[in-house]
């Protein structure tokens, strides 16, 4: 593999890593909704918040403040949507209202220790770009 196309591939993993940080710390601003769908149906469960999960499931349930196991949507895949991202809210609301609390301290810690770990591969793919090193055949 070419080191852009790998360093491309660690990138990835990088902005993943730190989107699920920021649903647990709630500290920078990003798009949480439905594991990543972009549907019109999709995007109606989706926002751009500051506050991670906690603040992602206080906003979904104002705008689905009745909303239980057995509502329906428009379409078979609106009902599917609003039951599973109701389902991740009742476990939320039902545990503590803290997605902190529950993902855990050990996970956050692993998180974070990977985020390093990828950055540095980064940085380290970046500086063989830089330096035009040749490519090494797996």
């Amino acid at each position: 593999m070419a080191y852009a196309d790998e360093k491309a591939s660690v990138d990835i993993k990088i902005l993943k890593i730190q989107r699920y940080i920021d649903w647990i710390e709630g500290v920078n601003s990003n798009t949480f909704g439905p594991n990543e769908a972009t549907d019109a149906e999709a995007l109606a469960h989706t926002t751009t918040t500051t506050g991670g999960g906690d603040a992602y499931y206080a906003w979904w349930r104002t705008q689905y403040p009745t909303a239980d196991e057995n509502t329906t949507g428009d379409t078979t895949r609106a009902t599917a949507l609003v039951r599973a991202v109701y389902a991740a809210w009742k476990d939320w609301d039902d545990n503590g209202s803290d997605v902190a609390t529950q993902e855990g301290a050990v996970a956050l810690a692993k998180l974070k220790s990977d985020l390093v770990t990828y950055q540095a591969d980064s940085d380290n793919l970046q500086d063989n770009i830089d330096n035009d090193a040749p490519s090494i055949a797996l």
